[in-house]
């Protein structure tokens, strides 16, 4: 579950017509942000939130974990990083999952934007970023608040960090700012 801070939590509970959350699926978990403000520059609450590891009631828990995300934040727009898996299976996981978080947004009337790594790589190649890495780094810049949660560089052979997909997350968001014109600082 997220780490929310009292005074990150009174801010949340009214809905408001400029919150986006942006949000990186993956098949055991997901990373999230949620931004507001009138270029959704203000960075309201972040985590990273697991769906257990039984495989066979995964897509039911990580439907509800993603509905009671929708519930607290009350999001106009939801951005969500399209990923691929290293396997069939992982896909076929996400996508369930996919189509579950469709339903949740249509039943709600909340906009739905995907992206995917291409348009991420495009994006922060303009920022000269090459790597997860720096674009984590240039993520965390943009948001100071997230700098303590920043990932050390990892070796080749190992593993992703645990908290990886919430700076994925924030760089579906930084995406979507950029096509709608918004830019850090206005």
């Amino acid at each position: 579950m997220a780490r929310t801070a009292p005074n990150r939590l009174s801010k949340i509970s009214r809905p408001a017509e400029n919150r986006v959350l942006g949000l990186d699926l993956r098949p055991s978990k997901v990373g999230f942000v949620v931004l507001e403000g009138p270029s959704k520059s203000k960075l309201v609450d972040w985590g990273v939130r697991t769906f257990g590891p039984r495989r066979n009631d995964r897509q039911a828990v990580a439907t509800r974990r993603i509905s009671s995300l929708l519930d607290l934040y009350s999001p106009r727009l939801v951005v969500l990083r399209r990923r691929t898996g290293h396997s069939v299976e992982a896909d076929h996981v996400v996508i369930h999952m996919i189509q579950a978080l469709r339903k949740e947004t249509k039943g709600r009337a909340i906009t739905l934007r995907l992206t995917d790594a291409r348009q991420v790589r495009d994006f922060f190649a303009l920022h000269s970023c090459k790597t997860k890495q720096q674009i984590a780094t240039l993520v965390a810049e943009w948001y100071p608040e997230l700098a303590w949660k920043l990932p050390p560089k990892r070796k080749p052979w190992q593993s992703e960090p645990y908290g990886a997909s919430l700076f994925d997350a924030a760089a579906a968001v930084m995406i979507f700012r950029n096509e709608t014109g918004h830019e850090r600082g206005e």
